[in-house]
C-alpha cells in the first residue's frame, strides 16, 4: 500500500473519531440534610437552541444518574424536582465521559408554604334526632320567605294557602328559636309568609321528637332558628332584590355585641305579585252542546317584619334576655272566570269576579332568664306577651 492509499484511509477515519459519543454522570442529594434524592428528573437541553432533547433520566435509590450516548457538542443539564429549586449545569462533550459530581438541591420555601384549605358547610346534615338544613349556606334563600324555604325541604309540604304538613300530616309543631313564639294553627301560615329568608340561619326538622318536647299528637317539630351573630362591636347588613313578576325584597339589620351584651334589630319589607295564569275546562256532550270555562287570577301582598332583641350575660352560666318580633301585612287578589255554553234552556255566557283582601298584624315578646348547668342541661324561665289580629 503506497502513501496515497494510507492518506485516504486516514482521512476516512477522522469523522469517526470526531463524532464519538460521551456520557454524563452525577449524584443528586438534598442540600439541607445531605441525603440522596431518588427519582429526580435529569434532562438535557441544547445550549444553542434552548430546546430540550428527547432524552431524560431519573436518579436511582442512591441519587445517581447516567445520561448515555451524548454526541459531541454543548449542552445544559437540568435537574428538577417538585418542591426543590432547579439546578443547571453547562457541559461540553468532546469524545469522552463527564462526571458532574454531587449536585445539591435546596428546598423551595415558596413551594412549601402552609396550604390553607377552606371548607363550605353542607346545606343539609343529619344529627341524632333531627335533620338540619343550613339556610345561610344557600345563596338562593335571599328574597324568599320562610314558607318558600320550607317548600324546598324534603318531607315538608306547604299548600297554596301556606298550611304546613310533615310527611303528609298537618299536625306539625312549628317553633321559632326553639319556642312557640306566638305561632298557632290560625296565624302560622301568615307569620311564615312574612319572615324573610335572609334572617334565618337554619331550619331543624325533628321527625321523631323525644318525650322532652311533649310531642303527643304531633307528626314532628319544625324549628326555625333566626340568625344571632356573636361578633364584637357594631355591624350590620342591607339587602335589596327584585324578581321578574314585579315583586321585591328589602331588609336592614344591625347588631351591637360586647362581652356583656348581645343586641340586634332588623326590619324587612317584602312585596309579591303572582299571576296564576289561566285554567280551562271543556265539556262536549253527545248532542253537540258544550260548556266551557276559562279562569285567571292575580294575587298581591305587602309584608313588613320587624325584630328586636337583647341579651345580658350576667355570668358564663346566667343570661337575661328580651326579644320580640312584629308583623304587619296586607294582601289582596282577584279571580276572573268566564263561562260559555250552548246547552238549550241555559245561559249562553256568564262572567264571575271574586275578590279577596285581608290584613295580618301580630307581635310576640319574651322576657326570660336562662341558667346553664351544662351543655345539655339548662333552666329557663320565660314570660310571654302575644298579640295577633287577622281580618
Amino acid at each position: 500500500m503506497n502513501f496515497k492509499h494510507l492518506l485516504t484511509a486516514f482521512l476516512l477515519f477522522i469523522p469517526l473519531f470526531a463524532s464519538a459519543d460521551g456520557s454524563v454522570t452525577g449524584r443528586v442529594v438534598n442540600k439541607g440534610s445531605g441525603e440522596a434524592m431518588d427519582y429526580i428528573t435529569v434532562q438535557v437541553v441544547d445550549s444553542k437552541t434552548n430546546k430540550p432533547l428527547n432524552l431524560s433520566v431519573y436518579t436511582d435509590d442512591n441519587g445517581y444518574f447516567t445520561i448515555p450516548s451524548l454526541a459531541d457538542g454543548s449542552y445544559v443539564v437540568k435537574v428538577s424536582n417538585v418542591g426543590s429549586i432547579d439546578q443547571e449545569r453547562p457541559v461540553v462533550i468532546a469524545g469522552k465521559d463527564l462526571n458532574l459530581g454531587t449536585i445539591r438541591l435546596a428546598d423551595d420555601a415558596k413551594m412549601l408554604q402552609e396550604v390553607v384549605v377552606e371548607g363550605v358547610r353542607s346545606q343539609m346534615r343529619f344529627e341524632l334526632d333531627r335533620k338540619v338544613f343550613q339556610v345561610d349556606a344557600n345563596i338562593a334563600s335571599a328574597g324568599q320567605s320562610a314558607s318558600e324555604l320550607l317548600e324546598s325541604i324534603p318531607s315538608v309540604e306547604v299548600d297554596q294557602d301556606g298550611n304546613v304538613s310533615l310527611r303528609g300530616n298537618e299536625s306539625v309543631t312549628v317553633w321559632i328559636n326553639g319556642k312557640e313564639s306566638g305561632l298557632t294553627a290560625d296565624n302560622r301560615a301568615q307569620i311564615l309568609e312574612q319572615i324573610p329568608g335572609e334572617s334565618i340561619e337554619r331550619i331543624e326538622v325533628i321527625t321523631n321528637p323525644s318525650a322532652k318536647y311533649s310531642p303527643e299528637g304531633s307528626a314532628g317539630i319544625i324549628n326555625i332558628i333566626l340568625k344571632k351573630d356573636r361578633r364584637g362591636g357594631y355591624f350590620g347588613s342591607a339587602e335589596l332584590s327584585a324578581n321578574s313578576n314585579g315583586g321585591g325584597n328589602a331588609s336592614v339589620n344591625i347588631n351591637y355585641n360586647s362581652s356583656k351584651w348581645d343586641t340586634y334589630a332588623g326590619i324587612g319589607f317584602r312585596m309579591r305579585h303572582n299571576n296564576n295564569g289561566g285554567s280551562e275546562m271543556r265539556r262536549l256532550f253527545n248532542d253537540g252542546s258544550f260548556t266551557n270555562s276559562d279562569a285567571s287570577s292575580r294575587h298581591h301582598g305587602n309584608n313588613i317584619f320587624v325584630r328586636l332583641g337583647a341579651t345580658y350575660h350576667l355570668s358564663d352560666h346566667d343570661d337575661f334576655y328580651v326579644n320580640g318580633f312584629g308583623m304587619f301585612g296586607h294582601r289582596w287578589g282577584k279571580t276572573l272566570t268566564d263561562y260559555q255554553s250552548n246547552v238549550p234552556g241555559q245561559w249562553i255566557a256568564d262572567q264571575q269576579i271574586s275578590r279577596n283582601r285581608g290584613d295580618n298584624r301580630g307581635a310576640h315578646a319574651e322576657l326570660g332568664y336562662t341558667h346553664k348547668f351544662s351543655d345539655t342541661h339548662t333552666f329557663d324561665a320565660i314570660v310571654k306577651l302575644e298579640f295577633v289580629s287577622r281580618r
